[in-house]
């Protein structure tokens, strides 16, 4: 319901607030829907309303199993995605081209995530820090580099733009058409995810509904779990403070807050 109001206000043009007495402004701004979706919130929380149907982020025992499960593309695709904080559809639209060598730390890659809805523009895509683990199972060096050593050998890989997607299409191709690859190249990665979930193989160890989104919220809760702040976490998960006026003149490249996140993303520690 919450998400229906979200987009019902989306297609009305008038922001003022809705006025009972004129009959006037975004009813979706009305103070009584507010006050209901309070009511159900509270219902929600206190068991006696509707089962939350929000991810709850994976244990690591339960990424780590999700991850032998998945084949070698989708391993290397989740452990990614996990360890740069992002959302299954950010992963999924990652050029081979983001994927450099660190111009501050040489033996170290980064990766650039330019395609999150958070990002506006360069100054909030910055280059990210991917750095290798002690837990091979989980470490995105190994399983990055299976996956494209595999992929490029057959013949196929070399030719697609993409870093785990199948394809044609070249950055001067129409976007409907880049967008139609990646979108089918995502909803391969998200079935897959779902199918290693509700497999004989996968023993769920708390209660709550999981998908790929409870990655993200994997990294980012075990981030704060090792002691790592709420602004280093936002800084790598591309999340947005706002307000601060450090903000407008901090230069988009921060390797100290970055690279304490990574670290504490790689089960074992990092190499």
């Amino acid at each position: 319901i919450e998400y229906m109001k979200k987009s019902i206000s989306y297609f009305i043009n008038s922001t003022a607030k809705w006025s009972e007495s004129e009959q006037r402004g975004n009813p979706t701004q009305s103070k009584k829907i507010n006050n209901i979706l309070k009511a159900m919130r509270r219902s929600e929380t206190r068991g006696t309303g509707a089962k939350s149907t929000a991810d709850r982020p994976f244990t690591m025992g339960e990424f780590t199993t999700i991850v032998e499960i998945l084949n070698k593309r989708f391993r290397a695709m989740a452990c990614l995605q996990m360890h740069l904080i992002a959302r299954g559809d950010d992963t999924a639209h990652m050029k081979k081209e983001v994927l450099k060598q660190s111009l501050q730390f040489e033996e170290y890659l980064t990766a650039k995530i330019n395609w999150s809805k958070n990002v506006r523009d360069n100054s909030e895509c910055p280059d990210h820090i991917i750095l290798p683990s002690k837990n091979s199972r989980t470490c995105v060096y190994l399983t990055l580099s299976i996956w494209l050593e595999e992929w490029c050998s057959k013949g196929t890989g070399h030719r697609s733009q993409w870093l785990f997607i199948d394809g044609e299409t070249t950055r001067d191709s129409p976007l409907k058409e880049q967008d139609k690859e990646v979108t089918l190249g995502k909803k391969k990665y998200t079935s897959a995810v779902k199918k290693a979930i509700e497999g004989p193989n996968f023993q769920s160890t708390a209660p709550g509904l999981l998908g790929s989104h409870s990655i993200r919220k994997l990294g980012a809760t075990h981030c704060r779990r090792c002691g790592a702040s709420k602004d280093d976490v936002d800084y790598r998960a591309r999340w947005q403070s706002n307000g601060r006026m450090q903000d407008r003149y901090t230069d988009v490249q921060l390797p100290w807050p970055d690279l304490n996140a990574a670290s504490k993303l790689c089960q074992g520690g990092p190499i």
